[in-house]
């Protein structure tokens, strides 16, 4: 990166925000509207702070402050600086996804590696069990394919089964949209059976996505993290095979009550894989048959 000094400021005050526990994207515009930059938020006394985010985040940012964030932000930039095509998406800039605010649930910044423009082109998110059967497999890869045909950047999380499938045939068509993978990990930590798909994401022009910091490894609270995300990110979802209670379901049913349009392919009612799916079309979501059912082609 050629920054400023003044960028470089910036840049470090919101990497420091970016680190900061318990503060959300809705929080963050309310400060930045206060202070008119991530750098001055941190002259502000802790009373303008608690008043504008809470005295929790109010406390963390003051610590900041005062370097308690230095060696992780430090990390961070250093990251910015070296990793290919690596940035920080924060709420001020137009690529972050305004679904993320009105949804209440994102952070201020995002961890990029890739094409951020691509979170502007209403991507779909395909989702589905980490375990498919051979069809499911084939389900999706036949649609990420589709989708990516049809201009639209698959959306899916970095991780084996529906999602991996998606991400593969939506990599498997040239002149096709590149694809968007959301991770649990930090960009610098993909898992080791994932790490060619990973790069494959990113060759192709795609992007790769994350809540975390570029080292921070797998837990289930970075899960909880990344699934959070996806509802505000896609307005568009695809359930290929999953049974009752396999995550992805309730991720669809999250999206439909923030506004999002669903659908799910039908399944045989004797196969548990499709009972996930045959339950959201029960409950209204669409019946899918091809992409055109998605409002593509």
């Amino acid at each position: 990166m050629n920054l400023t000094d003044t960028d470089q400021e910036e840049l470090r005050g919101w990497t420091a925000l970016a680190l900061t526990d318990g503060l959300a994207a809705k929080d963050a515009i309310r400060l930045l509207s206060e202070t008119g930059s991530a750098a001055a938020a941190f002259s502000l006394s802790l009373t303008d702070l608690a008043r504008l985010v809470g005295m929790s985040a109010a406390e963390r940012i003051r610590a900041a402050a005062r370097g308690a964030m230095d060696e992780e932000t430090d990390a961070v930039l250093e990251w910015l600086r070296n990793a290919p095509d690596a940035r920080l998406v924060t709420v001020a800039e137009p690529e972050y996804p305004s679904g993320l605010v009105a949804a209440g649930t994102g952070p201020l910044a995002l961890f990029a590696r890739g094409s951020a423009k691509l979170l502007t082109e209403e991507p779909v998110a395909v989702l589905g069990t980490c375990d498919p059967d051979d069809e499911g497999a084939d389900n999706a890869r036949a649609f990420g394919a589709a989708i990516a045909l049809a201009g639209a950047p698959v959306l899916a999380t970095l991780e084996s089964g529906i999602p991996a499938a998606a991400l593969e045939g939506a990599l498997s068509e040239r002149k096709a949209a590149a694809p968007v993978a959301l991770l649990a990990t930090g960009a610098a930590r993909a898992p080791k059976d994932l790490a060619a798909l990973q790069r494959r994401v990113l060759e192709a022009g795609g992007l790769l996505l994350t809540a975390e910091a570029p080292l921070t490894g797998l837990s289930d609270e970075t899960r909880a993290r990344r699934d959070r995300l996806i509802p505000g990110v896609a307005r568009k979802f695809l359930l290929i095979e999953a049974d009752l209670r396999d995550p992805s379901v309730g991720l669809a049913r999250a999206a439909a009550e923030l506004g999002a349009s669903v659908g799910a392919l039908p399944g045989n009612i004797h196969e548990k894989l499709a009972k996930g799916g045959n339950q959201l079309i029960r409950e209204g979501a669409m019946l899918v048959e091809s992409v055109a059912d998605l409002g593509l082609d």
